[in-house]
């Protein structure tokens, strides 16, 4: 998180990847997935984070409300409108609402 929010996702991405400090069960987690796609995303590689974040959008509703927004964001990006409008619902419809009211803009 901290290499994200200094604006380095190449960075997160060589940890993730190269330094293997992590257990793979601990990579497939949706807190490293979401920091993974938030790199992608920060990288402009929308379709990776798009991709990276799937798994847990099809896996039985248990994705979180962040990982909703950021696959909406991701799918808007590359076009894929009907995707995002669903990702975007999906993850207004959860009790807990966004402190950011740029959310709502889309």
């Amino acid at each position: 998180e901290k290499l994200l929010s200094f604006g380095l996702p190449s960075l997160v991405f060589t940890f993730l990847d190269q330094t293997e400090t992590l257990p793979k069960a601990s990579l497939d987690s949706e807190p490293m997935v979401l920091i993974d796609a938030k790199a992608s995303a920060l990288d402009r590689d929308f379709t990776a984070a798009a991709q990276r974040l799937e798994p847990f959008l099809v896996a039985g509703g248990g994705a979180s409300r962040e990982a909703w927004r950021l696959a909406g964001e991701s799918y808007l990006q590359i076009q894929e409108f009907d995707r995002a409008l669903q990702a975007l619902q999906t993850s207004l419809s959860f009790e807990n609402k966004f402190d950011d009211p740029a959310i709502y803009i889309h």
